[in-house]
């Protein structure tokens, strides 16, 4: 059995659901360990804890690195830092 490990936020192309069609999902975020059964390992994302599992287990396993989204630019903040005073003694 095919087991396909990606993030809960991952949505898979068409491509990639007809390429992965009758493969068991699991949320990698979620990892508890490898699911008995399965022979192949297919990871999505930058996972090395379950790379890890499936060596020590001795199931075959692929890494399919995803491109990492660029965040947007944060808009400058016009609110400007609260400083505290000690009261004098």
């Amino acid at each position: 059995m095919r087991a396909v490990y990606l993030p809960n936020s991952y949505a898979l192309s068409d491509d990639e659901k007809e390429k992965y069609q009758g493969s068991r999902f699991e949320n990698a975020d979620a990892f508890q360990g490898v699911t008995n059964g399965v022979d192949l390992a297919v990871i999505i994302g930058d996972y090395p804890e379950i790379v890890s599992a499936c060596k020590k287990a001795k199931v075959k396993y692929d890494v399919v690195k995803v491109e990492a989204e660029k965040p947007e630019k944060a808009e400058k903040s016009e609110v400007k830092p609260e400083v505290k005073q000690e009261p004098k003694k």
